[in-house]
């Protein structure tokens, strides 16, 4: 029959302590719960390493949250176990564990992030369907585990991001490291939110200019995306006049948006390219003519 008390005895004692180690090991006792969730604040990093560690092995439930505290021990020892102790809960720890993603301490956050990341899978709709209602910290950590656990299935849920405010700076980047022209699509709209504009543009660049740039353009022939779509394109500034021009040779295009937005930006680097296209086209020669003498 195992002691609490003499086996802490022994944790704290240099000549006792493998003998108390191996006993704590061996006992199972649930009764022992409340005393070992207090000695969680014992001074000797010991009692608290092997304390943590036994909290696992009884997975009483009432003891997450003083775990939860544990990950922000001030010793690496104590805080490793916490995290072992934790991994046994399962999924289970998920619900209980989100408040504390914005906890005042960055070891209990990254720890956090660190065991959910390890569940997997099997959590993504208990964080998905956290995503709303807690404070920003929190809303955009539950993002960055959702996408560290399988960045290859993000599509829908970085849709669903894009509509939470507090998300949206996240999920704009997001969109942009997937490297999917297609996704820029859900970028126009939010293109009228003053904050999101630049973000928007560093997005755009990192799907990549040639294949973006190009879709953009595009979406000047559709009403509701046009006027948007200018203001991109005028944001872009220069690396949009190729695409531009190409654009004056291809059916669906409006040329007058087109070689006003040329003109807009500045046509001095493609002026001999809109000479050549002048002499092929009367359209395209008169608005070269008309926006010249402005």
């Amino acid at each position: 029959m195992f002691n609490l008390d003499a086996i802490i005895a022994g944790l704290r004692s240099t000549d006792n302590r493998w003998e108390a180690i191996l006993d704590l090991k061996m006992s199972h006792n649930e009764e022992w719960e409340s005393s070992l969730i207090f000695l969680l604040n014992d001074p000797d990093w010991v009692v608290r390493w092997c304390v943590s560690e036994k909290l696992g092995d009884l997975r009483l439930k009432t003891s997450i949250v003083p775990l939860i505290k544990c990950l922000g021990d001030s010793d690496s020892n104590v805080r490793r176990n916490a995290m072992k102790a934790l991994e046994k809960f399962d999924e289970s720890v998920v619900l209980v564990a989100i408040p504390y993603l914005g906890h005042h301490d960055f070891h209990v956050r990254g720890n956090l992030c660190r065991l959910m990341i390890s569940f997997g899978s099997r959590i993504v709709s208990i964080l998905r369907h956290e995503m709303h209602g807690h404070n920003t910290m929190i809303q955009n950590l539950i993002l960055f585990i959702i996408y560290k656990i399988n960045p290859s299935q993000m599509e829908s849920i970085i849709q669903e991001a894009l509509t939470i405010p507090a998300l949206q700076k996240s999920a704009v980047i997001l969109v942009g490291m997937r490297k999917k022209v297609a996704l820029i699509s859900w970028l126009i709209p939010l293109f009228s939110i003053p904050k999101l504009r630049r973000i928007i543009l560093y997005s755009i660049r990192l799907i990549g200019k040639k294949e973006s740039f190009l879709f953009i353009v595009r979406l000047l022939t559709f009403p509701h995306t046009a006027q948007i779509a200018e203001q991109i394109i005028l944001k872009i500034g220069t690396p949009m006049l190729p695409h531009l021009i190409i654009s004056l040779t291809k059916p669906g295009f409006s040329k007058s948006r087109l070689m006003v937005l040329i003109f807009r930006i500045g046509p001095d680097r493609v002026m001999d390219k809109l000479y050549i296209l002048s002499k092929k086209n009367y359209e395209i020669d008169h608005l070269v003519t008309t926006l010249n003498a402005r």
